[in-house]
This record gives C-alpha cells, structure tokens and sequence, in this order.
C-alpha cells in the first residue's frame, strides 16, 4: 500500500471508496476499482495486500 493509495469518503448517505492512481489497485469485494465506486457496510476492501472491512460502530 502506498502513501496516497486510496480515500474513503462520506458523501450525503453513503460510503465512496476512490482509488488515487496506486500501482497495486484498490479493490471492493475482489473488483479492482478504477475512479470511485460506492462502498457499504459488510464490503471488504482491498487495498495493495491490506484487507480492511467497513462495519458500522459498536456502541
């Protein structure tokens, strides 16, 4: 993963992914991305070999 690999945003009601030109791609449910793509709760997302899953807090 590099340092400027790939945003996670909070637009209006919904969670935006966006790649930002990384060498080793980013990747939603094991689709590389190109751009921005939306992204919910329960997706993993891949970033170069960094596997994170957006879940909602526990409170």
């Amino acid at each position: 993963m590099s340092g400027l690999h790939a945003a996670l945003t909070y637009r209006g009601r919904a969670w935006y992914v966006e790649d930002l030109g990384s060498t080793n791609g980013t990747f939603v449910n094991g689709s590389r991305i190109e751009g921005v793509a939306p992204a919910a709760f329960g997706d993993e997302l891949q970033l170069g070999n960094v596997r994170l899953r957006l879940e909602r807090a526990r409170r």
